[in-house]
This record gives structure tokens, sequence and C-alpha cells, in this order.
């Protein structure tokens, strides 16, 4: 029998994370994080004689926001920025909301809208077979809304939820079966 693919892969990965966080206020709180990471991936078909040796750096700085403006409601504030092998990223905001409706019964409800984008991993780009080295960066907007409600009984918590949201997204990065039998 002859091999229709034979592949191995081998990846890298230096991952570096710093946080800081304060309380501002009594009701207000901040938090930044930087994030440094570093991928080496090489990967190779021995039957299609193909195969890539790529890094990659990404870099990321994260602020965010969280204010109680009232004993019953939240709001939190993020913003994003990422830089991967010198080139920006669109900054990424995200807006959440949190109300407590009712106050004696814990019902809260939850809204937010977010930009989306997100980078190709190097597996959507390289992975052998079934990578795509031309992928673009998946760009979108997610709203979600919702309602929350907990009740607690001696050593018992019990919690539901329900949401709804809707995420428009161009240039979606999704495996699917291909005809030769792999993703």
């Amino acid at each position: 029998p002859v091999a229709a693919i034979y592949s191995e892969s081998t990846m890298l990965s230096f991952l570096q994370h710093a946080s800081w966080n304060t309380q501002l206020t009594s009701r207000t709180s901040l938090e930044a994080s930087l994030d440094f990471n570093h991928h080496q991936v090489q990967t190779h078909d021995s039957v299609a004689r193909t195969g890539y040796d790529n890094n990659r750096n990404d870099r990321s700085l994260f602020l965010g926001v969280r204010n109680q403006l009232h004993e019953r409601v939240n709001i939190n504030l993020m913003l994003r920025g990422e830089r991967t092998n010198g080139d920006f990223s669109p900054l990424i905001p995200f807006a959440g909301l949190d109300v407590l409706l009712i106050q004696n019964n814990p019902l809260i409800f939850k809204a937010s809208v977010a930009r989306n984008y997100r980078q190709p991993s190097l597996n959507d780009l390289y992975w052998q077979p079934g990578g795509n080295p031309e992928l673009k960066p998946e760009k979108g907007f997610s709203i979600e809304t919702g309602l929350q409600s907990s009740i607690s009984v001696d050593n018992i918590s019990l919690q539901s939820e329900i949401s709804f949201f809707r995420s428009d997204i161009d240039d979606w990065i999704i495996w699917i079966p291909g005809f030769k039998g792999y993703w």
C-alpha cells in the first residue's frame, strides 16, 4: 500500500503574560495586560512533498474598566490592540452592561456589543494537509443579551441563564471535511 498522506508537524510556542489590576475607587476598577507570544511551526507532508517552516510574533495590549454606576447597574468597557508580525490589527472594543432587575430576587439583565477580529492560527494556515496559508483574518461584530438568575439554599447553588446573540463575521475561518477524507 502507498500512503496518500504522511505528514508531520512540530510547533513550539513561547508565551509571556503580564497583568495589573487596581481599584481606582470603591466602584471602579482598572485592569491592564500585555501579552507577547512567539510561535514556530514546521510541517511537512512527504507524499505530497509540501510543507512550511514559519514563525510568528503576536503582541497584544488589553485595557478594561469596570464601574458600578448604581447599586444595581454595572458597566464593563474593554479595549484590545494586537500586532502580528509587525502588522497592527484594528482596535477591538467591548461594552457590556449588567442590571439587577429585582433586588430581592437575583434576576440580572445582561447586554454586550463587541467587535471581533481574529488572526488565523498557525494550524489554520499551515496544517498538512488542509491548512490554507492564504486565509484572511476574521472580522465582524457581535451583540448579546439575556437574563441570568440564581438561587442558593444551604450549600447548593443553582444558576440559570438564557441568552440571545448575533454575530456577523466576514472571512470566517471554519474547518470542513474535504473530499479526500481530511478536514
